[in-house]
């Protein structure tokens, strides 16, 4: 993996949780850019993944803090906005919108195995991070396991093929999703 002070090898559960930690600072800073397009992010030198965890996650608080002194008007709770920018979903309202599971079966793939855009994983990690909570499994999976709203248990994890991947441990009271798999198309 890249960090400020050049390549660094990581295990992949590491690398998990530092592309979810990045991909929850780039959204934070979009918002704060709606409000301000020249709010900057702090910046940081880091020669560990831990390090440059830290400092994803530090991002992420400096955007959110400046979202609030912005929102912030009178007779304001300081609560969060009554439209929040990453609305709670059920798995079956992440992976299947419209009633049918999302991406493409790549040829020779499982029908299991789905490949889709990078926005359509962002809005994914996004949601069940921001609105589910992190999973202490005892297991060897190489991943961040996730529970969702719905209480389906979805891990995240690094693949050296593919790239960001999603797999589906319990799928809530859906069962259309058990074992499904998400890739990230152009990796």
């Amino acid at each position: 993996m890249q960090t400020s002070r050049g390549l660094v090898e990581v295990p992949p559960a590491q690398a998990s949780i530092y592309a979810v930690a990045r991909m929850q600072a780039e959204a934070g800073i979009r918002v704060a850019r709606r409000l301000d397009p020249n709010w900057r992010p702090p910046t940081s030198l880091t020669s560990t993944i831990e390090g440059e965890i830290a400092h994803q996650r530090a991002v992420l608080r400096q955007a959110e803090q400046f979202v609030l002194s912005r929102r912030r008007g009178i007779g304001d709770n300081g609560g969060p906005p009554l439209e929040p920018d990453i609305p709670p979903r059920s798995l079956g309202e992440l992976v299947a919108p419209e009633g049918r599971i999302i991406g493409i079966r790549a040829k020779g793939a499982q029908d299991r195995i789905r490949t889709i855009s990078p926005e359509e994983m962002e809005r994914i990690v996004l949601s069940l991070t921001y609105h589910g909570r992190p999973l202490k499994l005892h297991d060897r999976y190489q991943g961040v396991w996730y529970e969702g709203v719905d209480r389906c248990v979805v891990g995240i994890r690094f693949s050296e093929s593919f790239g960001l991947t999603l797999d589906v441990r319990d799928p809530g009271g859906d069962r259309r999703f058990k074992e499904l798999k998400l890739h990230m198309k152009g990796q």
